[in-house]
């Protein structure tokens, strides 16, 4: 199945306004969404990768919620931008915004390897259709809050991004420790976003960082969906992530007060 006429023209009305500075080509990265999900659709009959199976549902649930990130990534330069994708699931954000942008290094992160496996196959068959995808993304198999104390992932990635992965106290402490000084975490929440905001400013000034402005969207669909943008201000204490289970099992936000 293909995307409806609509949906890829809101998805190429999306794209537009970054072709020049992000150089896109908007009627190719269309192609290379479709082969994404028809790959997807595959490897979906034996593992649980996504519940979206819809065409056009796919398009805007995934596909146009991945590029909402697009405005606040670096544009290309000589030097390659590196993206990191916490907890990537079936692919998402990660794998839409390398076929949007190949000249960045995407990194994927997940705690189940039989998932990675199957995007890395994905990935490979979609480089094989389009050349352009010469750099494949790297799988990490890996829990965040051990990537958080290892030498080669700590403070080390430009971009940061995570998608329905866990509440955001628990995220902060997952990502802001992978993100490098001066970079972004941008965290993708829906409307329940509110009921994780309390005392985020304290938490995410612990980690090292500063939060923008939420930037709240409505999908085509009418659903919102808001970014939280955290700038890494200054280096993560030593002490953070802690333990692997603990961030979740005891959230910083329990230790701060108003």
């Amino acid at each position: 199945m293909e995307f409806s006429l609509i949906a890829s023209q809101q998805l190429s009305e999306q794209l537009a306004p970054y072709q020049q500075s992000h150089q896109l080509d908007v009627p190719d990265i269309l192609r290379r969404f479709q082969a994404f999900y028809e790959a997807l659709l595959v490897a979906n009959q034996t593992m649980n990768l996504t519940r979206i199976t819809d065409v056009d549902a796919f398009a805007y649930k995934h596909l146009w919620d991945s590029m909402t990130l697009l405005p606040f990534l670096p544009e290309p330069s000589d030097t390659p931008l590196t993206l990191l994708d916490v907890g990537t699931g079936g692919g998402m954000p990660g794998i839409p915004l390398w076929l949007a942008r190949p000249d960045m290094k995407v990194f994927l992160m997940d705690s189940v390897n039989k998932k990675l496996r199957a995007i890395m196959q994905m990935s490979e068959q979609l480089q094989q259709q389009f050349p352009v995808l010469h750099t494949l993304p790297t799988p990490l198999h890996m829990r965040a809050e051990d990537a958080g104390q290892h030498k080669d992932h700590r403070e080390t990635y430009q971009v940061v991004v995570s998608r329905a992965v866990a509440s955001l106290p628990v995220l902060l402490e997952y990502c802001l420790p992978l993100v490098a000084r001066r970079g972004l975490f941008i965290a993708m929440k829906g409307p329940g976003y509110q009921s994780e905001m309390q005392h985020i400013q304290q938490i995410s000034g612990l980690m090292g960082g500063r939060l923008r402005e939420p930037v709240v969207l409505n999908t085509p669909e009418g659903e919102e969906r808001v970014l939280l943008i955290f700038e890494k201000r200054s280096l993560t204490p030593k002490t953070l992530p802690r333990a692997a289970g603990e961030p979740k099992k005891r959230p910083l936000s329990a230790f701060v007060s108003g």
